[in-house]
């Protein structure tokens, strides 16, 4: 979680929202851990398999200018690279930002499919933190924030840390947005 400073350190009587700092979130790599524990894992049970099958080994041959290069790539080690994908885009592939006014999401920053999405807090109507008991331990959680707004989508920030927190501070921003808006 980093915080932008730019913004006024006190807010005006006529906008309470202007002197709140900009939250941006990005997913926790203790959301992906039990993944991770996963590929490791897998990355040894391959390791034994390679020692025990060494026919397993793939020939790769690298032109050179003399002789070629045949490198042996083990089988079971580009299985374990290609599962360690997975874990690395769910970390780098969305961030949240809580602004000044609206509730931001940008996923799909490490897919073919770039969605931004942004909500006013004036159109929230529900904040929900889910956790499982790993998530508990982990002290992880998604966060989703409903609009009401029928064409709009709502929002689901996983793998946050800290989701309670999050959740306060976006019900803290959403109550202050909607007295400002009975003024």
């Amino acid at each position: 979680m980093s915080r932008d400073n730019s913004a006024s350190p006190v807010g005006s009587a006529d906008d309470p929202l202007a002197g709140l700092p900009c939250i941006r979130l990005h997913r926790s790599w203790l959301s992906v851990a039990p993944r991770l524990i996963l590929v490791s894992i897998f990355a040894w049970i391959s390791y034994r398999l390679t020692i025990t099958f060494p026919e397993t080994k793939l020939p790769l041959e690298l032109p050179t200018t003399g002789a070629p290069l045949v490198v042996h790539l083990p089988l079971f080690l580009l299985l374990t690279l290609i599962l360690l994908v997975r874990p690395l885009t769910l970390l780098l592939n969305s961030h949240y930002e809580l602004g000044t006014h609206h509730l931001r999401a940008t996923t799909g920053k490490a897919s073919f499919h770039k969605r931004f999405v942004e909500i006013p807090y004036e159109d929230l109507l529900t904040i929900e933190v889910d956790q499982n008991i790993l998530d508990r331990l982990l002290c992880v959680g998604n966060v989703s924030a409903g609009s009401a707004m029928t064409n709009q989508q709502g929002i689901l920030m996983t793998g946050i840390l800290h989701p309670d927190r999050i959740a306060k501070e976006l019900g803290h921003r959403v109550d202050l947005a909607r007295q400002k808006a009975k003024r």
